[in-house]
């Protein structure tokens, strides 16, 4: 019993909760409907102003649609569709249920108490009375719990009914809104709305529009759509109206050209009918003629021929003459470069001879220079050798005086330093510089002390000056080879710059050998035009003397048009005359 009931439970929930899509599906589906009979009403009442009947009448039959749509889609099943729909029944169920609960108990209480009962039963009761009073009290409790369940159960019953109260209260309301809101859009969409209005209403977000909004941008959308497909067509229709009025004006225009043009076709017919008859009566004339016309039109041709290939070759000699008298002045403008060229090249010359002379006279000068300071240098060393001989000796006198005390002078050191002096480089006097030296000796004894010290600073003075003139000389010597070998540095330097091909020297040949090349290329030039003017002149000669003889031509055909003029044949010889 209990199973059963749970599963009426089930079922009843399962019944509303599909009453409750199906009742939203519902009212989707009336919302767009209204919404779009509203739409198909402002577009009927905008474009072609429809009537309210009609209007009505669209609503009515899609309503009708959409019911029997969810007819179809959630069709009635058995008792609870008839449970759900009337209360009459859900009492049936309910007593139903409450009976077999009270039959269960009755026969329950019935046992307990001892009444007599089918055999079938008692068969199947215990044998003492302890397990029938356990077992009783179990199936009481058992009975107690399926009481408590089936009042949980009546209750949910209860809360499903209200629920499906609620929903038809919902519906009803849905309804009524959506009545409301028809109503609504249709009192909004009946005023007008300027197109300030809409573009407002476009200028919104998304989020921010309503329904009626976006029912009024959809609707100005679809107009301006309309509108300029209709402008479109009202323009093609007028581009079409005045095309064809065009067309109309330029066809009335040819058939009137058309008309002259045939009155001037016959009229030449006619003309050209009365020339014909003319010719036939002058055949025999023309016939003469013909043979000199032809002759006469061949020679003119020729003429025009000749004169036009000799105007071809006074303009062809002109832009010879032209492009010969430019290249002329090119080859002056390089002759003048070339002597331009030359002129640095011979002043680069003259100066590198010049550098060249000044360098071997310097490196004359610097050697001569050299050799004097070296006889100099040998010159200073002798005086500095015999300035030292005399300070030995000077030295070895003063010391021999100071040794005058015991009244004897050693003369041995004198005399030795007199023989070294002597085998210097002056070696080749030995008896004579020992026996000066022994003279001078004793006339430097002879000297006061007085003397002998003023000569002692005169030659301390002497020693100073010429070793001031040897670190001078020394120093000069330093200058000159520093200068040597700056000069020995600039040559080397000048003769790469003449062996390099990169330099300016040799670019300077390169560019003089360039242009003597392009003045021979030049002067090849200026023969050959020279030549091809001379066998233009003839040519000219020629056609002039052609034109003359032309000219002569012309006078005679003018005198044989004079003289057809005479004999009244001027129009048939016109055509070939007024080639000339």
């Amino acid at each position: 019993m209990w199973r059963g009931g749970s599963t009426a439970v089930l079922d009843v929930l399962y019944s509303a909760l599909t009453i409750i899509c199906y009742s939203f599906l519902f009212i989707i589906i009336i919302i767009i409907s209204v919404v779009g009979n509203v739409v198909a009403c402002f577009l009927a009442h905008w474009l072609v102003q429809w009537n309210t009947s009609y209007l009505l009448v669209n609503m009515s039959t899609f309503l009708f649609l959409s019911f029997s749509l969810f007819k179809c889609i959630y069709p009635c099943e058995g008792s609870h569709c008839m449970s759900m729909a009337s209360p009459a029944a859900r009492q049936r169920r309910l007593s139903s249920s409450q009976a077999t609960t009270s039959s269960l108990t009755d026969d329950a209480t019935s046992v307990t108490d001892g009444s007599g009962g089918t055999p079938s039963v008692l068969v199947g009761l215990p044998s003492s009375s302890r397990d029938l009073l356990q077992r009783i009290e179990r199936q009481k409790d058992e009975i107690r719990i399926l009481q408590e369940e089936n009042t949980r159960l009546r209750g949910r019953e209860v809360e499903v009914s209200a629920l499906t109260l609620r929903l038809q209260q919902q519906f009803a309301a849905t309804q009524s809104q959506v009545d409301r809101l028809k109503s609504q859009i249709r009192m909004e969409l009946m005023n007008p709305v300027t197109e300030e209005e809409y573009h407002a209403i476009d200028s919104l977000e998304e989020g921010k529009r309503d329904l009626l909004d976006t029912v009024r941008l959809g609707i100005y959308q679809q107009l301006g759509t309309m509108r300029a497909s209709k402008d479109t067509a009202v323009k093609r229709a007028t581009e079409l109206a005045t095309e064809t009025a065009r067309l109309t004006g330029e066809n009335k225009e040819l058939q009137q050209r058309l008309k002259e043009l045939e009155a001037v076709v016959e009229a030449e017919r006619q003309s050209f009918r009365r020339q014909l008859q003319e010719a036939e009566q002058r055949g025999s004339t023309v016939v003469e003629l013909e043979g000199k016309s032809r002759d006469l039109e061949a020679r003119l041709r020729n003429a025009y021929m000749d004169q036009e290939q000799f105007l071809t070759a006074k303009l062809t000699a002109s832009i010879k003459t032209e492009e010969a008298t430019r290249l002329s002045v090119r080859l002056r403008e390089a002759e003048m470069e070339a002597e331009r060229y030359k002129t640095s090249a011979e002043c680069s010359e003259q100066k590198l001879d010049i550098l060249k002379s000044e360098y071997y006279e310097l490196k004359l000068k610097n050697s001569q220079r050299v050799m004097e300071l070296e006889a100099c240098l040998k010159a200073a060393e002798e005086k500095l050798k015999t300035l030292s001989d005399l300070e030995l000796e000077s030295e070895l006198f003063i010391s021999n005086l100071a040794q005058q005390s015991d009244g004897q002078i050693s003369l041995a050191a004198p005399v030795a330093v007199t023989n070294a002096v002597s085998s210097g480089p002056g070696g080749s006097q030995t008896a004579p510089t020992s026996v000066n030296a022994l003279n001078n000796y004793e006339s430097w004894l002879a000297l006061p002390r007085s003397r002998k010290l003023a000569h002692a600073l005169t030659v301390t003075k002497r020693c100073l000056q010429l070793e001031n003139r040897v670190t001078a000389l020394q120093h000069d010597i330093e200058f000159k080879d520093k200068q040597i070998a700056r000069l020995q540095a600039s040559l080397e330097m000048a003769r790469e710059a003449l062996n390099n091909s990169n330099s300016p020297f040799a670019m300077v040949e390169r560019t003089v050998e360039k242009l003597n090349a392009e003045n021979e290329d030049l002067n090849n030039r200026v023969v050959v035009l020279s030549e091809e003017n001379a066998v233009l002149r003839q040519r000219l000669e020629q056609r002039t003397a052609d034109v003359q003889v032309l000219c002569r031509h012309r006078k005679e055909l003018l005198r044989i048009q004079r003289v057809l003029r005479r004999l009244g044949l001027e129009g048939q010889v016109a055509e070939p005359i007024s080639l000339m």
